[in-house]
């Protein structure tokens, strides 16, 4: 069995033959025809509300889990990024 691709001589003249037989193939299986408009769509909606809920978790997450994930996400962009419990000593504080 031979493939298009492996058809390397572009004399053969079967690769033409081979071409438009794929070509008419193509045309009886259409890509809408192959896949179902839902999976694609469930895929996307659960990225978006995963996004959304990371978003909102960066904005207003419980406690310190919004400093949490600036740190992660962009601790290297922000150079004094320090969390609210952080105590510095200096010498010579009692």
């Amino acid at each position: 069995m031979e493939t298009y691709a492996g058809m390397q001589d572009a004399a053969n003249p079967f690769r033409e033959l081979l071409a438009e037989d794929a070509l008419n193939l193509a045309r009886n299986y259409p890509p809408e025809s192959q896949i179902d408009n839902r999976q694609i769509l469930l895929p996307a909606v659960g990225t978006g509300i995963t996004v959304l809920v990371l978003l909102w978790l960066l904005v207003a997450g419980p406690g310190l889990f919004n400093y949490a994930i600036r740190h992660l996400w962009a601790g290297w962009l922000m150079s004094g990024l320090l969390p609210p419990q952080t105590i510095n000593v200096i010498p010579g504080d009692e």
